[in-house]
């Protein structure tokens, strides 16, 4: 081969390696420029192979929990329908697409592929994310990916004792612990992990997992008191199998909700207002007889006084 054409060709398939993205990554489109930064525009889906975007035929402006779902999955906490962008004649290779504010990835919730011709550029759904990102408020196990060109990958970090630090990418971080990883960011499958040269701060090392739905949950998963020492860390691509029957977690399965402190301190209030009620019960209605007697007394005793009056009178 010619070397003037092998060095492109190099260059091309680092950079494919370096940015390829699993099934069910999201990105938005800008006026035909999609970039990882962006906060708003055409949503697009890489659903087979292919980018392209979503039609919504019936939405007429309005796109349910869809910008929610989407601006979760690119790490916001939210978002609105709606963008700045002007029309895409980019191909939808999704439709009717319905959601729960719950998930935190766009292939779990329900849609049709083989979009109908009838689709047009006026159909896809068009989103602007918060500027808040999700982490701002993490939970004691939160993961994340940081660095990667898309989302759903990156370098695997976890949120323990107050700071971020990264998982290492030790023997036995395999398949497994990064089907993990994605399966708690709301996928059900990677496409790939490998390791990344790494300085900083490291919670974990020698996670083993299979097939649980947190890492919290694999054996060397949970939070240390301590940090741990490594020199490169845990990198994944994080994909949506559409042809498996694993689901992806959803906001709260891991603690992103309801905690066990919180339940605790639920069921602890349940029961103070289960007690007042009870007590409110009981007394009210003496209360209530006791005021009733007291009229009725006073009454009686009040027209007792009265007839007296009137006979003296006479």
């Amino acid at each position: 081969m010619n070397s003037c054409l092998l060095v492109p060709v190099v260059v091309l398939l680092f950079f494919s390696a370096v940015n390829g993205q699993g099934n069910g990554a999201v990105r938005l489109n800008v006026n035909g420029e999609s970039l990882p930064t962006y906060t708003q525009g055409v949503v697009e889906v890489y659903y087979n192979s292919e980018w392209g975007t979503i039609c919504d035929l019936d939405a007429y402006g309005s796109f349910g929990s869809i910008p929610s779902v989407v601006c979760q999955q690119l790490g916001y906490t939210g978002g609105y329908s709606g963008s700045t962008s002007s029309y895409l004649s980019t191909s939808p290779v999704i439709y009717d697409v319905s959601c729960s504010s719950e998930y935190l990835v766009i292939l779990q919730c329900t849609y049709f592929s083989s979009p109908p011709s009838t689709c047009g550029s006026t159909d896809n759904v068009e989103v602007t994310c918060y500027s808040t990102r999700i982490w701002d408020s993490p939970y004691t196990g939160m993961v994340r990916l940081q660095n990667g060109y898309y989302s759903g990958q990156g370098m695997v970090q976890v949120y323990c004792n107050g700071q971020w630090g990264v998982v290492c990418n030790s023997a036995s971080f395999d398949s497994y612990a990064a089907t993990t990883v994605c399966t708690q960011l709301g996928y059900n499958d990677q496409s790939d992990y490998s390791s990344t040269s790494f300085t900083g701060t490291a919670w974990l090392d020698n996670v083993d997992c299979y097939y649980e739905s947190c890492l919290s949950q694999c054996s060397g998963g949970s939070c240390p008191s301590s940090s741990v020492y490594c020199s490169s860390a845990a990198n994944v691509t994080c994909s949506y199998n559409t042809g498996s029957s694993r689901y992806g977690s959803t906001r709260y399965t891991c603690g992103g909700g309801l905690t066990a402190g919180a339940i605790v301190g639920i069921v602890i209030g349940a029961l103070v207002a289960f007690f007042i009620c009870v007590v409110l019960i009981i007394t009210i209605p003496i209360c209530v007889c006791c005021c009733l007697g007291i009229g009725i007394g006073a009454a009686a005793g009040g027209t007792r006084r009265t007839t007296v009056a009137y006979s003296n009178m006479a």
